[in-house]
């Protein structure tokens, strides 16, 4: 009889040890089940966020594109009547020589090169102004501007930023372009939205 005991005591402790062992697997795998799914859903919240926030730039971006060639045109303007006055009067003064009458012309050509650069970038600036100004937590940079914001994307200081939009914009070929990246602390991008608008004509090529 207490052989009989002492064996069936055996079994059911190595029982009750399976069953925890099992158990405790079982508990394992459904805790790590767990954390996937919260983690899933943060990172979808927070690509959601991203999203909206990267449309409403581009929006923004958008809108301000019929700015460029009316800033473009009076600065143009400006410029182009500071070279054919220059150019007036080197060509009088070429009347002498016919070497300042080369001059003159290679001048000009380098004043009207040098006004559409000028223009141009000038004219991103004033993009990046404007754009900027929408929103009253952004910091302006040469050539865009960036906003830093905490783990729910409330606008903070950079010192607690958890996330940051940054905008890059440049112009060319009458096209404006616009890198809108969405970053997260260790710098992993968490989305990013390429744009690209065409620039209406300034009045002075529609007159052309």
């Amino acid at each position: 009889m207490k052989r009989n005991s002492r064996t069936g005591s055996r079994l059911f402790f190595i029982e009750f040890l399976i069953v925890l062992f099992f158990f405790l697997i079982i508990s394992t795998v459904c805790l790590r089940l767990f954390a996937q799914a919260h983690s899933v859903t943060q990172h979808s919240e927070a690509l959601s966020h991203a999203q909206v926030l990267a449309s409403s730039v581009a929006a923004v971006i958008e809108e301000g594109k019929d700015a460029a060639p009316i800033a473009a045109d009076d600065e143009m303007a400006g410029l182009v009547e500071g070279a054919a006055t220059i150019t007036s009067d080197n060509a009088v003064s070429g009347l002498v020589e016919s070497a300042a009458t080369i001059a003159a012309d290679n001048e000009a050509a380098g004043l009207v090169e040098s006004a559409a650069t000028i223009t141009s970038d000038n004219a991103v600036t004033g993009l990046v102004e404007n754009a900027a100004s929408y929103f009253p937590d952004a910091s302006v940079t040469e050539n865009g501007f960036f906003i830093t914001y905490d783990q729910n994307f409330n606008p903070c200081p950079a010192k607690k930023a958890f996330y940051t939009l940054a905008v890059t914009m440049k112009l060319e070929d009458r096209k404006i372009s616009a890198d809108i990246v969405i970053e997260a602390y260790d710098h992993s991008v968490l989305y990013k939205l390429p744009v690209s608008f065409s620039v209406p004509l300034t009045r002075g090529e529609v007159l052309q």
